[in-house]
């Protein structure tokens, strides 16, 4: 049969393989949207300067909830991974703490000769005072920088190349083949690298241990002076138990309190 145009030619065709032939057409002419163009392995966590996130990577989900408004710390040795401390952040929030504090002095004795009569009833006695509150709450100054998280949906339609070093975060409970556990990390805020900086230095105090909200105290010290007060009256007496006037000094620590910084320990992984 002869076929003079290609209106005739489509007619001779089945339905299926023309539609087959459409479909594999748009799947090779049209990127695959929606999924990863990067070498990363699923369930990685990372932060990404951007209102959205890129392709085959999710902002939402159980473990994604949980990050928000928390930093992240690497998981410590025999922590549970995604177990959280204290109370997330509001966006903008500069967290407040505050402290409890007691301290006491002790006015020495002093003694008054011709004490008699009327009204030497309001001096000060001599003894041990005690006082205490609640400091006013103040912030910790704690600089951050909020940053959208996203987790990585769908593994990579190819292959590439990740640098050796890369440090991510995984919502998983292992670190995928080529990728180990670093041990300086563990239980510790990470810093952005200062300029002349040794890279993997640790400071500070020692590693979290698991789900611990570290506490801290501050010392404190000053003086006062009592007030002092005449007697007009006099008689050939002898009165004691008065307070000395004079500056009085204290000092001490502090309650402990938790700075309040919320995180969420997790699983990293450095590539290897």
């Amino acid at each position: 049969m002869r076929i003079s145009s290609l209106t005739q030619f489509l007619e001779k065709l089945s339905p299926a393989p023309l539609v087959i032939m459409i479909l594999v057409a748009t799947a090779f002419s049209v990127p695959l949207v929606g999924y990863a163009q990067d070498p990363y392995p699923s369930q990685f966590i990372a932060f990404f300067n951007a209102k959205e996130c890129p392709g085959g990577w999710t902002p939402t989900g159980n473990t994604l909830d949980r990050v928000t408004g928390r930093f992240l710390v690497p998981v410590m040795p025999n922590g549970t991974t995604q177990d959280q401390v204290e109370t997330a952040l509001a966006s903008g929030e500069n967290r407040t703490h505050t402290h409890s504090f007691s301290s006491s002095i002790t006015l020495p004795s002093t003694y008054i000769y011709g004490a008699d009569g009327c009204c030497d009833d309001s001096q000060t006695s001599e003894g041990n005072y005690t006082f205490g509150g609640t400091t006013a709450a103040s912030t910790s100054e704690v600089p951050y920088v909020q940053l959208l998280v996203c987790m990585k949906s769908n593994e990579p339609p190819g292959s590439g190349d990740i640098p050796t070093g890369v440090l991510m975060f995984t919502a998983g409970l292992d670190c995928p083949s080529g990728w180990t556990q670093p041990a300086a990390t563990q239980g510790r805020f990470m810093v952005g690298l200062p300029a002349g900086g040794s890279p993997f230095a640790t400071f500070g105090g020692d590693p979290l241990a698991p789900h611990e909200n570290r506490t801290h105290a501050h010392s404190f010290s000053g003086s006062f002076t009592p007030g002092s007060k005449s007697l007009i009256q006099f008689m050939i007496w002898k009165a004691w138990g008065y307070g000395h006037s004079g500056t009085q000094n204290y000092s001490g620590v502090s309650g402990t309190a938790s700075t309040g910084l919320p995180y969420m320990q997790i699983l990293q992984c450095e590539k290897s």
